[in-house]
């Protein structure tokens, strides 16, 4: 998982330290079963653990694609008005 951070991107693999992190908005790539999924996230704020990552953000867009610089806003500025809560579970 890489995550866009307020101070830049960073990685979180299963077993990943404890920590806290702020979100930028930004495009989150996740690998599940070996296959990667991108999304558009709002700014928010990420709780990560060995075995777990939980995002509150203000928007979560899921991509078919890897998305760009354009796609990112677009879809960032349709979609922000309802803020969901996501957790990611089963990093390892």
């Amino acid at each position: 998982m890489v995550i866009p951070g307020v101070r830049g991107r960073y990685g979180v693999l299963p077993g990943h330290a404890r920590m806290t992190g702020g979100v930028a908005t930004g495009v989150l790539a996740v690998r599940q079963g070996g296959q990667p999924r991108w999304f558009a996230v709002g700014p928010g704020v990420a709780q990560i653990e060995p075995k777990r990552v939980r995002l509150l953000v203000a928007a979560l867009i899921s991509a078919a694609h890897e998305l760009d610089a354009e796609d990112r806003v677009d879809v960032y500025a349709r979609e922000a008005a309802e803020p969901p809560r996501v957790s990611v579970e089963g990093l390892g």
